[in-house]
């Protein structure tokens, strides 16, 4: 069982509001989208970087 932040009612496993004061009942489960969004910008932010460094080294050849 599980207990309402506002009013400390007990609610049940599945509730989506608390019948007390009908405040919305937070939900333990890991939001995954924002976690795949993350995941997505953190890869094309790495691919961007790897570029960056390639661009700089055939940039840079020339004057050595």
């Amino acid at each position: 069982m599980k207990y309402c932040t506002k009013c400390g009612r007990e609610l049940l496993d599945e509730a989506v509001i608390c019948p007390g004061c009908g405040c919305a009942v937070e939900s333990n489960v890991p939001a995954v989208r924002g976690n795949e969004k993350e995941s997505v910008l953190k890869t094309i932010a790495k691919v961007f970087m790897v570029l960056g460094c390639i661009a700089n080294g055939i940039a840079l050849f020339p004057l050595c």
